[in-house]
C-alpha cells in the first residue's frame, strides 16, 4: 500500500508511514469540514486505501478503549453506574421535589465515550476484530467503527421515560 500510495503522489522512492498517515489525517478534517467537495488530501488515496487506513484506526481503538480489553469496559462502569445512579432518583416516584436536578451532564473526551459504549455493549461484533481478519466478512460489517462512533469526539444521550 505505502508503494502504490507514494507512487500516486509521485514519488520513485516509498514515502515514510507517518506521512501518510498525517495526510490521510488531512483528507479526514477536510472530508469532516466539507463533505460536498472532495479533499485534494484524499487523491492520495484509493477507496481500499481508506478502508484499510479507517480499519486500522478501529483496530487501535478498539484494543484502546473497546472490547479489546475488559478492563476498558470496566472503566466505562463508571460513568453507567453514575447514569444509573442519576435515573434512580426518578423512577418510582409520583412528585419530583423541586430541587431535584432534571439534567446531568457529564463531559469527557472521545476515548471515555467509547468506553462506555462498550460498557453499555453498543457496536458489539460476535468476532474480536484482530489484523489478521481484515477480510472477513464479518470485519467488513464491523459494528465497531471508530470514526462513526466518537468522530473527532462524540455525545451520548440517555432519556429516561417514565
Amino acid at each position: 500500500m505505502i508503494s502504490n500510495i507514494s507512487l500516486r503522489l509521485g514519488f520513485n522512492y516509498d514515502v515514510q508511514k507517518e506521512t501518510i498517515l498525517r495526510v490521510y489525517q488531512l483528507c479526514r478534517y477536510n472530508k469532516a469540514w466539507d463533505d460536498v467537495k472532495i479533499s485534494p488530501w484524499c487523491a492520495a488515496f484509493t477507496r481500499e486505501d481508506l478502508k484499510r487506513l479507517e480499519y486500522a484506526e478501529d483496530l487501535e481503538t478498539y484494543y484502546k478503549y473497546g472490547y479489546g480489553s475488559a478492563l476498558n469496559k470496566d472503566v466505562g462502569c463508571t460513568h453507567v453506574k453514575d447514569m444509573m445512579s442519576f435515573f434512580d432518583n426518578f423512577v418510582g416516584k409520583e412528585e419530583i421535589p423541586q430541587q431535584q436536578p432534571r439534567a446531568m451532564i457529564q463531559l469527557s473526551e472521545a476515548g471515555a465515550l467509547l468506553m462506555t459504549l462498550a460498557a453499555l455493549g453498543a457496536h458489539q461484533d460476535t468476532a474480536p476484530l484482530t489484523g489478521d481478519n481484515y477480510h472477513s466478512a464479518g470485519v467488513q460489517s464491523s459494528k465497531w467503527t471508530a470514526s462513526k462512533m466518537a468522530p473527532f469526539n462524540g455525545n451520548l444521550a440517555a432519556v429516561l421515560y417514565k
